[in-house]
């Protein structure tokens, strides 16, 4: 016993050392880099300011500071973007100088500073930049951060850039006059829908709607009839937003037909019993792609006084309604239609299958197991697809052996199903089969292998999820995987991507990966994902707006960016509910009133699981319950919510 406890002893002496060493290696590092900033050489200097920035070296601050005035301009820019990171709040008035600076580098990297460290006394300046700066960028940098530090002294300089045609200045005057709640410029803003420039007419109207100015709704009504379409739709988008019914069927034409989460939003954020015989009355659209779009939204809001309409929409001359029917009667719980989806089985149509299969397996009817079976030999891969997934649903461990056996012998896309189904049912003993797929020459395969692999905790994999880590096509998988397998060497690169990144999908993952590996240095830098205060994805929403121009109207390319932003937030969410971080709860409980249903699901979700379970509406339990139709993860993670909160019976 004696020599067990002297090697111990032995091997904490020798892990002191190395944690020792390390420290001292770091503490050398920065010590070289601070002489450096002394260099004669420009370029020395700037990389040794960014560098110490990235490292995090607090004892830095005073050497930075001096480099504010550097001749060179890169240097000056470094050294504000290293004070930034490093936190150095209380030079604020040192760094607010470089406002005036003849860079425009260095101007736009000051404005952002100022954002980040709240500094009001930075407001007069950001106002003659607004008004002044002949840069486009560093213009549009302070009027985000106009918005972000709430300057509502700005709010008259704001309104007049509605008309401004310079890249993005319109949007970012939208956006911080909203988060200004700048109600007092509702009347300039009225006046604006009369403008003879339609863009001006469109920015006014978002931004009333997102105001909620009920007094500008009859000319926007007006608008929505526009014979410019993207005016129509951006009307009828701010309509939606101030919550009138009439916006349904106003978002609901030919062509916004495409922009299915949209008009998902506009059904969400109007009272159900408004939206409903609105809905109805569009079931008797003779277009039947309104048709089918008025019942999947009955559906989706639970609408059971609709079911006698849409049982009738089954016998719909045209096959999209009754697809959707089918579906939405499922989600209903409307089981007595289960004979009449057997019988969509039946047709040569791969939709109606598909949305008939999916429909039995959503209402587990376990008697249409034989006539589900009869379409494992349909020709159509789909449609072969979604009848393995879901009997693998309504008959596990009769269907199994098939799955094994389907996994070598079926085409790709198939296979990528049959890993997926496998996963589900927790089939471990498949998992030397699954690490073969991570080279099959199917991509598909090989992403549905790595995050498989994750999910059935296959340790074995690690070295091969690694590899795949540093394939930019399966990085996104190979980090979820390797979250779940607690593959602690990656954990750096995934504090870069949630810090730094512009790769929103990296960064919704890299925060999960995060919270299954309790990686709880990061909360803090979780909870500034939950308010969306960064500048990065600010930047995101205005490049999409120049990156579509005029091929889909400004509305749509703003839910475009928002709808990634809304999936961080929703991984933060998730990331600090696992790692148990209560300081996050302050802003979870704003988010359970955000516009977004899905925020406000998911938010309300992370409080029952962070124990504060009484902050919960009670009216947000039938979107819970929607909201675990998902993935399997999301629908174990609703089903304890809703254990916890006393409605998993209901």
């Amino acid at each position: 016993m004696r020599k067990i406890l002297a090697g111990s002893l032995i091997v904490l002496i020798v892990f002191i050392g190395a944690l020792s060493s390390k420290s001292e290696s770091q503490a050398g590092r920065e010590g070289e880099l601070i002489k450096r900033l002394d260099s004669d050489r420009e370029s020395l200097r700037s990389s040794a300011a960014y560098a110490l920035g990235e490292m995090g070296a607090k004892e830095a601050i005073p050497e930075l500071k001096r480099l504010l005035i550097d001749k060179e301009w890169t240097v000056r820019q470094a050294a504000v973007d290293a004070l930034r990171k490093l936190e150095a709040n209380d030079l604020a008035a040192d760094i607010m100088r470089l406002l005036r600076d003849k860079s425009s580098d260095v101007r736009e990297s000051t404005v952002v500073a100022m954002g980040e460290f709240g500094a009001k006394e930075a407001i007069p300046g950001l106002i003659k930049i607004v008004n002044d700066d002949d840069d486009d960028m560093v213009r549009n940098a302070a009027i985000y951060v106009l918005g972000k530090i709430e300057a509502r002294e700005a709010i008259p300089d704001l309104i007049p850039l509605l008309k401004k045609r310079a890249w993005g200045t319109h949007f970012l005057a939208a956006q911080s006059l909203v988060q200004l709640e700048a109600k007092e410029a509702i009347p300039d803003l009225t006046k604006m829908l009369s403008d003879t420039d339609k863009a001006v007419c469109g920015y006014a109207a978002c931004t009333l709607g997102w105001l909620g100015a009920k007094e500008s709704v009859p000319r926007l009504k007006e608008l929505a009839k526009d014979k410019d379409k993207n005016l129509a739709m951006t009307a009828a988008y701010a309509l939606m937003e101030i919550g009138d019914k009439d916006s349904i069927a106003l978002m609901m034409n030919d062509d916004n037909l495409v922009n299915r989460d949209l008009i998902g939003e506009t059904i969400e954020m109007i009272d159900s019993k408004e939206s409903i015989p609105e809905l109805m009355k569009l079931l008797e659209s003779n277009e039947s792609f309104i048709r089918g779009y008025a019942a999947l939204f009955l559906g989706d809001i639970g609408a059971k006084d609709a079911i006698p309409e849409l049982t009738k929409l089954l016998n719909d001359k045209e096959k999209y309604p009754r697809s959707v029917a089918a579906i939405s009667l499922a989600k209903l719980g409307h089981r007595e239609i289960i004979p009449e989806l057997v019988k969509l089985l039946k047709y040569k149509d791969r939709n109606l299958n598909i949305s008939a299969a999916a429909a039995l397996g959503r209402l587990e009817a376990k008697e249409a197991v034989p006539d589900l079976k009869k379409l494992l030999k349909d020709k159509d891969i789909y449609v072969r697809s979604w009848v393995i997934y879901l009997l693998g649903q309504l008959c596990a461990d009769e269907i199994i052996p098939d799955l094994k056996k389907w996994l070598n012998k079926e085409t790709g896309y198939v296979r990528s199903v049959v890993i997926d189904a496998l996963t589900e049912l927790e089939v471990k003993e498949m998992v030397p089969d699954i690490i073969k797929m991570l080279n099959d020459k199917d991509p598909g395969v090989c992403r549905e292998a790595v995050y498989s692999l994750g999910k059935l905790g296959a340790q074995e994999a690690v070295p091969e999820l690694m590899k795949q880590f540093y394939v930019t096509t399966m990085t996104n998988s190979a980090i979820i995987a390797l979250g779940d397998l607690g593959a602690k060497d990656i954990i750096p690169e995934l504090e870069r991507m949630v810090k730094e990144g512009n790769d929103n999908v990296l960064r919704q993952s890299a925060s999960y990966a995060l919270g299954e590996m309790d990686v709880k240095q990061m909360i803090p830098e979780l909870v500034k994902l939950l308010k969306d205060d960064k500048w990065l994805v600010r930047r995101i929403l205005v490049d999409s707006l120049d990156s579509y121009g005029n091929r889909v109207s400004f509305e749509e390319s703003n839910r475009i960016a928002m709808k990634e932003i809304y999936n961080v937030r929703k991984s933060a969410a998730y990331a600090l509910a696992r790692l148990g971080a209560k300081e996050a709860v302050p802003e979870l409980i704003k988010l359970i009133k955000d516009k977004n249903l899905s925020v406000r699901v998911w938010a309300a979700i992370a409080l029952v699981e962070l124990g504060e379970k009484d902050r919960v509406p009670r009216e947000l339990i039938k979107d819970i319950k929607n909201a675990g139709k998902g993935n399997s993860e999301d629908r174990k993670r609703v089903l304890k919510a809703l254990k916890a909160l006393g409605a998993d019976k209901d």
